[in-house]
């Protein structure tokens, strides 16, 4: 009933706002049809609670999940009544307490930057070896050519049990021929106790490593560019930093709240790099007064 209501008044204002028009004694002009339908887009869901809606260019957008206390997988199919599925948008996958496991179909082409982030008990990603843009490497969600990390899975070989709880910590080596890590790709890893960069790693995107906070010190390996906003905020571990001579760029707030770095070094000329206001570790939102920078 309420639907119809809502239907009925949209239809009854555009009328009114037409018939205005026509009475204003201006200049005919061809217009497009308002198509009333496209007001409403309905939203549908799969048998294991994954909301989805048609765009009009006739694909599927993933917009949604309904978490549920005993489901610990979920698989992105390839279609859904004949349609593509390409899409997988920001918080659709989000902040789930039991999925352990996802599996992305064929056609999917883009994926949020907070689409698969926060899920607690996730051990890994799983993609058709026929999708084009991307892929899994030992359960880590990268792009198909592996030079993104995408996604890395918050409990990767984490035994959590029934009561979510763990003593669990583990390390990972990201894989050598990785350039960039994306915005969020580690977020809220708090398992993690040490990250390997490769030689190849030139950027870290926003809020890549944001509350990984048992992860300890980290080397950015020479020809390493970048560092994004967020990217390290709350990470208690990291005590030592160095940047090696090739960095250009830190953003805002990229170490924000590493409580406990006690010393930074530039191995090149500092003046050289751009340094965003607030790049700066910080206790208690405020400078570290003991913190040696070189």
């Amino acid at each position: 009933m309420k639907k119809i209501r809502v239907v009925f008044i949209a239809v009854l204002v555009l009328t009114l706002l037409l018939s205005f028009a026509a009475c204003t004694g201006a200049p005919e002009r061809t217009t497009t049809p308002v198509d009333i339908a496209s007001f409403f887009v309905k939203t549908k869901k799969t048998a294991e609670e994954v909301e989805y809606h048609v765009t009009e260019e006739g694909t599927i957008e993933i917009v949604a999940y309904t978490d549920s206390s005993t489901r610990t997988e979920v698989t992105i199919p390839d279609e859904i009544d004949g349609y593509p599925v390409t899409t997988i948008k920001n918080f659709s996958l989000f902040n789930t307490d039991t999925l352990q496991k996802i599996t992305i179909g064929k056609n999917v082409k883009e994926i949020g930057d907070w689409a698969l982030t926060n899920n607690k008990s996730m051990q890994e990603f799983v993609v058709s070896p026929e999708n084009e843009y991307f892929t899994a490497v030992d359960g880590v969600l990268f792009t198909k050519d592996k030079k993104t990390l995408v996604c890395y899975p918050t409990a990767k070989n984490i035994n959590i049990d029934r009561y979510g709880q763990t003593t669990d910590t583990t390390a990972y080596a990201i894989p050598e021929g990785t350039e960039r890590i994306a915005n969020r790709a580690f977020y809220r890893c708090g398992y993690l106790t040490e990250v390997t960069f490769p030689s190849t790693l030139k950027q870290i995107g926003e809020m890549s490593f944001h509350r990984c906070e048992k992860m300890g010190n980290v080397v950015f390996p020479e020809g390493f560019l970048s560092i994004g906003k967020d990217a390290f905020t709350y990470c208690y571990g990291l005590t030592d930093i160095t940047f090696p001579a090739t960095l250009k760029s830190i953003d805002t707030y990229a170490f924000s709240f590493c409580e406990n770095v006690k010393h930074i070094k530039f191995v090149g000329d500092k003046t050289a790099v751009s340094l965003a206001d607030k790049w700066q570790p910080t206790r208690d939102g405020q400078t570290i007064k003991d913190l040696v920078i070189e």
